[in-house]
């Protein structure tokens, strides 16, 4: 079998991942780190010269002068975090080591995922938060190919996006759960603006909140309505 040669752009995104590596998976596989940085410059390479949804969520984590680095022995897939460099930060998603062993679908909807997050670092947390991160990853994933997801636990949370089929019947079993949402959190505050004894920097502070809170609720309202315009395009998928 010819070598395989992994060679990426020169995006500053894909920095850590540039160094090119040749070399027969048969008869030499890489060393862990290497095998992880490997699927994740596939991934990131996948997003940026995807369709519609990956290509977008790349040019967000770069225009926030994100960048993707593997943890050795991270339990999650991936997390949101943040790189301080004297003083300036930028966000940060660490990937585990584990995902040297898993297809680049699979680190596609992880990354996606976190750059979901980021794309709402300003929302409270809350059900229409979470489910505007998976459904980021979830549609990042099929743009990229995916059929069968690498393992269980990620199937069970692509299966949940999928049969809510939009964000309206996610929420609401969400709620049922105790979960908090936008609108639960809306009630709460105009019923603490109307309890006795509040100061006025108290209410200035509950009304300025509320404010926060309604932008929270008009993004994801436009979130809603631009990825029920996704699933009339992408509605013959089949999760498995």
């Amino acid at each position: 079998m010819k070598p395989i040669l992994f060679a990426f752009c020169a995006f500053a995104l894909l920095a850590p991942y540039a160094s090119a590596q040749v070399y027969d998976p048969e008869t030499k596989p890489l060393p862990p780190l290497d095998a992880a940085h490997a699927v994740i410059g596939a991934a990131l390479e996948t997003m940026r010269s995807g369709a519609e949804v990956p290509p977008k969520l790349f040019q967000s984590l770069r225009a926030a002068g994100g960048t993707v680095e593997v943890q050795a022995g991270q339990s999650q897939p991936c997390v949101l975090t943040e790189k301080n460099v004297k003083g300036v930060k930028s966000p940060l998603i660490l990937c585990s080591d584990s995902l040297g062993s898993k297809p680049m679908d699979y680190a596609v909807f992880y990354i996606s995922e976190q750059v979901g997050r980021m794309v709402a670092a300003d929302m409270p947390e809350c059900a229409e938060k979470e489910y505007m991160a998976l459904s980021l990853g979830a549609r990042s994933w099929i743009e990229a190919g995916g059929q069968v997801m690498a393992d269980r636990p990620a199937a069970d949370r692509l299966q949940e996006w999928w049969k809510a089929f939009g964000m309206k019947a996610y929420l609401a079993k969400h709620a049922e759960r105790g979960q908090a949402t936008l609108a639960g959190l809306m009630a709460a505050n105009l019923q603490a603006q109307k309890d006795a004894g509040r100061s006025e920097s108290q209410l200035a502070a509950l009304r300025a909140e509320q404010a926060r809170l309604k932008a929270a609720q008009a993004q994801a309202a436009a979130f809603a309505s631009d990825e029920s315009e996704w699933l009339k395009r992408w509605n013959t998928f089949e999760v498995k």
